[in-house]
């Protein structure tokens, strides 16, 4: 799994860089450490600075302030990129959570006796899922019937798992553009156009208002009235029945 997330990440992921797992989430730029209320530093004085070896030493106001000047932008640096990094691993984890769920993806469970079970729909849809994709490992009950029994091990993707999709896109760009009779069909025409010119995100679910937009703004004069019922359906059906149901999904443009 740690793999695969690697490889969705470099796939998906705008700046991966592979480091992202080993981030940390911080909730703000770091304070000076005479702000901290940790127990080991109650018996210094009010101001102290790190040494080289980083154990804490007293010091005066002045040259406390003038150290944390110097030390603050670097932590600052640090700071800014180890929560992107962070943020960079929790979309990622999210886009495998919802191709998983929506089973473009599929993973399943090394069992001990070396057997795979395709790991469920469900899974993935509850709070178990997100647990799966971050530890990698897998143990919950499945029922099978009127009996139930426990499922435990790694959990394993197929390596070539991006592979199945990029080749269905090859397959789908290199067919030739349907063309469809505008006089007899001008609303499908225009959806066809509207299919193959909008901006639909390449990372996952586009937003029926990003579509809706565009329609409004390429709206032919020989449709007559753009009126709302008519944008609204032309954005729904120009949409995955998948991307009207609620849960996490990758964000798209104007999400």
């Amino acid at each position: 799994m740690d793999l695969a997330l690697d490889l969705l990440g470099q796939d998906r992921i705008e700046n991966w860089n592979g480091k992202e797992k080993a981030s940390r989430a911080f909730n703000a730029p770091p304070d000076p450490p005479w702000n901290w209320q940790e127990a080991e530093h109650h018996h210094l004085d009010e101001f102290f600075v790190f040494s080289e070896n980083g154990k804490p030493k007293p010091s005066s106001e002045k040259e406390a302030l003038s150290w944390w000047s110097e030390v603050e932008p670097v932590l600052v640096r640090e700071w800014e990129e180890e929560t992107a990094a962070n943020q960079r691993w929790l979309e990622c984890r999210n886009v495998m959570r919802n191709e998983l769920a929506c089973q473009r993806f599929k993973a399943h469970v090394l069992r001990k006796g070396g057997d795979f079970f395709e790991i469920p729909v469900a899974i993935w849809l509850g709070d178990m899922g997100g647990e799966l994709i971050r530890t990698g490992a897998a143990k919950f009950r499945h029922a099978h019937g009127y009996s139930s029994f426990e499922i435990e091990g790694p959990v394993l993707m197929e390596r070539l798992f991006l592979q199945k999709e990029k080749t269905e896109v090859s397959k789908s760009e290199a067919q030739v553009a349907p063309t469809i009779n505008d006089v007899r069909f001008p609303y499908l025409a225009f959806m066809i156009v509207a299919a193959r010119d909008a901006p639909f995100s390449s990372k996952g679910r586009t937003s029926k208002k990003t579509l809706e937009r565009w329609i409004r703004d390429n709206w032919p004069d020989g449709l007559g009235e753009a009126t709302e019922t008519k944008i609204t359906n032309m954005a729904t059906f120009l949409r995955r029945p998948e991307d009207e149901r609620g849960g996490i999904h990758p964000k798209g443009q104007d999400q």
